[in-house]
């Protein structure tokens, strides 16, 4: 008898309002349709959850995460601190799907499954937090950053123009109400800058969703709310993407050093959820991990 092939499922049971757990089911069933035995993984606490799949990850022939980025989060955070990758499907039906997006994986649960059933992957690239955290999408920190924590909980029961509207209306009520804070920047070799940031972005996604990517991090700062910079923290508040203006610093670091001045403490965010504080080292990490997804997708040089 062959070798069985075995694949992992990772998945946050509160993800998607419950739709998390249908998808289960259907990719259990589907995955034993394709005689191929899976192992399901699940955890009451997310550093629980990066313990168990960490644990998991030698014995798997692929590891399917059922989720949005958050979840997947997890899973990618599991083999930062394992130092070993398996070929990862995604099935997005989270709160926030940015990698789905950007990879243009289907968040139709059978579409998303064919993917995985092809056997096609590329290597992407993603983001290193001091070796403990992955930055599967983004990480930023600041007053907007702080918003979305503050805010998450008033939009469990809106639909997705009501939870818009109230981050909007939220993000007006603070502008001018809070003070940027000294954040020094250390960017690959160059020396220290300190910037006054009220909000900072650190992508791994460019600035205008190319899907080419230029091995680097984009990293955004607005540095104050005064009058010009009105416009793009509007912009940002209602879509999500840092408007490109002269209020907006932008550049493109591999490597980052993040040091809050003067004995602030900042907090970060990471693909939506709760971060470390700073100081933190990032480094961008290209072509490290293995995910399933469609040929028509141009891979990283």
């Amino acid at each position: 008898m062959g070798h069985v092939q075995q694949y992992g499922i990772y998945y946050n049971p509160s993800a998607g309002h419950g739709l998390a757990e249908k998808n289960v089911k259907i990719v259990q069933e589907q995955l034993s349709e394709h005689d191929i035995q899976p192992i399901l993984m699940t955890a009451l606490s997310t550093e629980a959850a990066i313990t168990l799949v960490a644990n998991r990850l030698s014995g798997l022939d692929a590891l399917i995460v059922v989720g949005g980025d958050g979840t997947l989060n997890v899973a990618v955070t599991a083999m930062i601190r394992r130092k070993l990758t398996v070929p990862l499907g995604l099935i997005p039906c989270g709160r926030v799907n940015n990698f789905a997006k950007r990879w243009r994986i289907p968040t139709d649960v059978h579409e998303a499954l064919q993917i995985i059933f092809d056997r096609h992957f590329h290597r992407v690239g993603i983001g290193n937090c001091d070796d403990q955290r992955a930055i599967v999408s983004y990480l930023d920190f600041g007053n907007l950053a702080d918003l979305a924590g503050d805010v998450r909980e008033q939009q469990q029961h809106h639909d997705r123009w009501g939870k818009r509207l109230t981050y909007f209306l939220t993000a007006l009520r603070r502008a001018g109400r809070h003070k940027s804070r000294l954040v020094s920047y250390q960017m690959d070799a160059k020396q220290p800058e300190t910037y006054k940031t009220w909000f900072a972005l650190l992508s791994t996604t460019a600035p205008n969703d190319s899907r080419d990517n230029p091995l680097r991090f984009h990293l955004s700062i607005l540095k104050d709310i005064h009058r010009r910079q009105v416009i793009p923290y509007i912009y940002f508040a209602w879509s999500g993407h840092m408007h490109q203006s002269d209020a907006i610093t932008s550049l493109t670091p591999r490597k980052l050093t993040l040091q809050a001045m003067a004995d602030e403490k900042v907090v970060t965010r990471i693909d939506g959820d709760t971060g470390p504080y700073l100081p933190a080292e990032i480094t961008y990490c290209p072509n490290v991990l293995p995910v399933f997804m469609q040929h028509l997708v141009t891979p990283e040089p």
